[in-house]
């Protein structure tokens, strides 16, 4: 068993607060994850398809980025909520 499980970490947090440490953001931006981003903001904005037709037509590489993509945006969220959280019981 590993010694972390159980105990709330979370290693995309991780990960997200210790790279600066270790490269420049510009080496792991990406204009094409921004385009996806930027589709993913626009759907979600405005309700509209990706792509035409139903669910099961869209491209399953689409599927599979705005998985991530929401599950990113909840991590965010929930640690700018911790984050207001802690501010506010100090």
């Amino acid at each position: 068993m590993n010694k972390l499980e159980g105990k709330g970490f979370d290693i995309a947090k991780a990960v997200s607060l210790q790279l600066p440490f270790f490269c420049c953001k510009n080496k792991i931006y990406s204009h094409s994850y921004q385009k996806d981003i930027s589709r993913y903001m626009y759907c979600k904005e405005f309700g509209v398809s990706p792509y035409e037709g139903h669910f099961s037509s869209h491209p399953s590489k689409w599927i599979l980025k705005s998985q991530i993509i929401k599950s990113s945006f909840n991590k965010l969220e929930q640690m700018e909520y911790d984050k207001i959280k802690r501010n506010t019981k100090a």
